[in-house]
Parts: structure tokens; C-alpha cells; sequence
């Protein structure tokens, strides 16, 4: 029997090619998502970016968060101050729970909130809210959000209700205007 098992699974003197090697590591990077999204409302710039800014009262208002703390708050210049935010979230449904850890940045001249984080179950997350003077007691609010989570599951599921997650904090965001401002408008 001096023939390989070469020439008996692959005849006419042909070998097998040798099966391309993937270097030890992960096989991919996860990507990065990313969701947007605008609306129009009728209430002052100022308002908005106040309710947006005011991270400690968002279990008063915001659907799944259950617990918010502020520290380290600092005025960074004149016109943006920085802090940190611990916000525990709850999604009964699917059975998650999290504290989410980011440094915030809020801009008074500019109209934005920046969010940034990379602890916990966040392995990458940039959330800038920008609102807009639209004149005449209105303005734009756009909502723009890139992640990634440290795990492919929670991307997964995360992937798959982030727009209508997005839209309820929107909503949220919305009444909480109305309760607040809505005869100064």
C-alpha cells in the first residue's frame, strides 16, 4: 500500500491544497452601528437643551431608566461644562439590566450633548444630541448614536429595537417639553 491518502481521495496525481491558516486573534472586529434621528418641535432651543442636559432627572421621564447619577461636574470654559453619568437601565422584556457609565459634554453655545462611553457592557458608544433654532419658538433636534457592545448577543438584540428605543426616548423627550414648557412656547 505505498500510495498516500492523497492518491486515493484525489486522483490523477493531484494534492489537496493545504487549508489557509487565520492568525490566532479574533476572526473580526465587531462593527460599528449607528441609528439617527430628527424631529421638529415646537419649544425653544434653550428648553430643549436644558431637559436633554439634565441627565439626573431622566428617571422621571425616560422609558427604562430606573436610576441616574451625576459626579464630577465641572465648567470646562465658558460655555460647555463636563460630567460623568452613571444610568441604570432596565428592559424587563428581554430580561436586561445594565448600568451604563459616560462622560458628558454639554455645550451651551453649539446646543449639544455629547455622551461618551466605553465601560460596562459599552464597548464603544458616541450619542450627540444638536439642537437647532428654528426661529418663532421652535427648533430641531437630531439624536445621532454610534456603539458597540462588548457583546455580539446584546449588539444583536440592541440592533434590532434601537429604532423604536430611539423614537420613545424622542416621545419622551417631547412630553417631558410639554409638562415643563409648554405655556412659555
Amino acid at each position: 500500500m505505498g500510495k498516500s491518502l492523497d492518491a486515493f481521495l484525489a486522483p490523477c496525481g493531484r494534492r489537496f491544497s493545504q487549508t489557509a491558516r487565520r492568525p490566532a486573534g479574533p476572526v473580526r472586529q465587531r462593527e460599528l452601528s449607528s441609528f439617527s434621528a430628527s424631529r421638529r418641535v415646537p419649544y425653544a432651543a434653550g428648553h430643549v437643551l436644558a431637559i436633554v442636559a439634565d441627565v439626573g432627572s431622566y428617571p422621571e421621564f425616560m422609558p427604562l431608566v430606573k436610576k441616574a447619577i451625576i459626579r464630577n461636574c465641572r465648567e470646562v470654559d465658558g460655555a460647555r461644562r463636563a460630567f460623568d453619568a452613571s444610568v441604570a437601565v432596565a428592559y424587563d422584556r428581554l430580561g436586561i439590566s445594565e448600568t451604563l457609565f459616560s462622560h458628558v459634554v454639554v455645550d451651551e453655545q453649539l446646543r449639544t450633548v455629547t455622551a461618551t462611553s466605553d465601560e460596562g457592557a459599552v464597548k464603544s458608544l458616541k450619542a450627540v444630541w444638536t439642537i437647532s433654532d428654528e426661529g418663532e419658538g421652535t427648533c430641531a433636534v437630531h439624536l445621532a448614536i454610534d456603539y458597540v457592545m462588548q457583546s455580539r448577543p446584546l449588539q444583536f438584540v440592541l440592533a434590532g429595537v434601537i429604532d423604536l428605543v430611539a423614537r420613545k426616548i424622542m416621545a419622551a423627550f417631547e412630553e417631558r417639553a410639554a409638562k415643563l414648557y409648554a405655556s412659555a412656547s
